[in-house]
C-alpha cells in the first residue's frame, strides 16, 4: 500500500496519526508529510506513528488500494484495525488543510483522544469544488455529499469523547469562516492565531507550540 506507512516499534502507549494535505502528496512515494518533524521528537521521547495520505487528493472520499469499498467509513474501519494492532492506548490525529479535514473526520470515527486540526476545510465551497475538480474525482462513486460537510458529519457521528482542537489564522477570512462554523459543537475548541496565512503550521512550529502540544500528549 503506497498510501500508508507505520512505525510501531517504539515502546510507547501513544500513537500519532499524521494525515497528508493536498500539497503534502508528493511524486516521491518515499516522502511523507510530517515524517521529518515528528522524527525529531523521537530523539526525545518514544511514540508510535502512522502516516496516511490521499493520493487521489479527494479529501479521503474515494478508493484506496487494498480497501474494500470507498469513503471515510471504510477507511476508518481499516485505521481502527491499525490502532488496535499498534497496541497504543492513546491516539492523536493531526493534519494541515485537507489533512486537517481528514483528522477531524477520522478522529471522530476512530474515537481518537485528541485531534490537532490546522486550518481545515470544513465543507466544500463552490470554488473548492471547481478548483480541485471534485466532480471529476468523485465520478462513478456514490459519495455522500451531505456528509462531506464536517458540521453535518460531526453532529451525525458524535462520539462524545474526542477532543477537537482547531488552529487557524484569524486574519484569513476563509479559514476563520471554516473554523467558526464548528465552534458550538461538542468538544471543539478554537485557537485563532494572529496570521493571514492559510496554513498556520509555520507559526506553531517556530513558536515551539506544536512541539509543546505533541510532547504534552505523548508524556501525559
Amino acid at each position: 500500500m503506497n498510501w500508508i506507512k507505520e512505525d510501531f516499534s517504539p515502546n510507547s502507549d501513544s500513537l500519532i496519526i499524521c494525515l497528508s494535505s493536498f500539497f503534502g502528496v508528493k511524486n516521491d512515494p518515499n516522502k511523507w508529510e510530517w515524517e521529518k518533524s515528528t522524527g525529531l521528537l523521537l530523539d526525545e521521547v518514544p511514540f508510535k506513528r502512522i502516516f496516511f495520505r490521499d493520493n487521489d487528493k479527494a479529501w479521503y472520499q474515494t478508493r484506496f488500494k487494498g480497501i474494500d469499498g470507498y469513503g471515510p467509513h471504510n477507511l476508518a474501519k481499516f485505521l481502527s484495525g491499525k490502532i488496535k494492532e499498534s497496541g497504543a492506548k492513546r491516539v492523536l490525529m493531526m493534519g494541515i488543510s485537507m489533512g486537517a479535514y481528514g483528522a477531524l473526520m477520522f478522529g471522530c470515527l476512530c474515537k481518537a483522544d485528541l485531534v490537532l486540526s490546522i486550518s481545515p476545510q470544513t465543507y466544500f465551497t463552490a470554488a473548492r469544488w471547481k478548483k480541485n475538480r471534485l466532480e471529476e474525482r468523485f465520478a462513478g462513486l456514490n459519495v455522500n455529499l451531505e456528509e462531506t460537510d464536517l458540521k453535518v458529519f460531526l453532529e451525525r457521528y458524535n462520539n462524545h469523547y474526542t477532543k477537537y482542537n482547531i488552529y487557524y489564522g484569524k486574519l484569513n477570512t476563509t479559514d476563520t469562516k471554516m473554523a467558526e462554523r464548528l465552534k458550538e459543537m461538542e468538544n471543539v475548541e478554537l485557537f485563532p492565531l494572529n496570521s493571514d496565512k492559510h496554513t498556520v503550521v509555520g507559526p506553531l512550529r517556530t513558536s515551539g507550540e506544536l512541539r509543546k502540544i505533541l510532547l504534552g500528549f505523548i508524556n501525559k
